[in-house]
């Protein structure tokens, strides 16, 4: 039987945010006045929109997450070898030393690349698509391509992503080299096996299709291979 989730009791106590923006104008909670058979289909475009925006908010904020930061290493001067100061930055009234820095993966320009590369496949797609429905679109010019803008809170789930693939790839092929006994580190040929296998796990586990399906033909019959020319005249 499929599990069903149901309200166990009240939500918990929701701490107002003074810098939050108003509730808005659009999705609001049924009221009691509503009928039945929509209250239900409003009270969920409520909760989805809702937990958008609070989703967005909090992934807003992920660049001050500890796991996003890592401590500033001091740099000693080349003529006296004592250690410098950090840099500073105005933290209201006050002068706060900066001793943490960006903990990222990616650099900007990466992430840029990435989503510009994602859009151009979604477009190219897109396009064959309404050429194939007879409309009259125009693909994506070659020379200045589409480059959707990246928030904080989607570079920080992509890299999150991106980090989790290759700690995946890693992880499999030191399984590997540790079953095979062979070499001492992983090498670039394990890391590409590794990588073919757990590409192919996400294939088979987010795509609409199995990854792979049998061929089914009509059994070949054996032909006896003849015998040259040259060796039947010989006596």
């Amino acid at each position: 039987m499929p599990l069903v989730l149901t309200d166990t009791g009240p939500a918990p106590p929701v701490i107002p945010d003074p810098n939050a923006g108003p509730e808005g104008k659009t999705f609001k909670k049924a009221k009691p006045k509503e009928k039945v058979l929509r209250r239900s289909m409003i009270n969920f475009q409520n909760a989805s929109n809702m937990t958008r925006k609070q989703t967005g908010v909090i992934w807003g904020q992920a660049n001050l997450c500890p796991m996003w930061k890592q401590k500033r290493i001091q740099k000693k001067d080349k003529k006296t070898g004592k250690l410098m100061p950090f840099p500073t930055k105005k933290q209201g009234n006050k002068t706060v030393p900066m001793t943490l820095r960006g903990n990222r993966v990616l650099s900007s320009s990466t992430l840029r690349t990435i989503a510009s590369g994602a859009a151009a496949s979604v477009g190219a797609m897109v396009h064959a698509e309404s050429r194939a429905l007879r409309c009259d679109t125009v693909a994506e010019d070659a020379r200045y391509p589409m480059l959707p803008p990246f928030g904080v809170g989607a570079s920080m789930a992509t890299e999150a992503a991106f980090t989790a693939y290759i700690q995946e790839i890693f992880s499999t092929a030191v399984d590997i080299k540790t079953a095979v006994g062979l070499h001492k580190k992983v090498t670039t040929q394990l890391m590409r096996i590794a990588a073919d296998l757990v590409n192919a796990r996400i294939a088979a586990a987010t795509a609409f299709v199995p990854p792979s399906f049998p061929v089914l033909e009509k059994p070949r019959v054996a032909v006896a291979p003849k015998k040259p020319k040259e060796q039947e005249e010989q006596p």
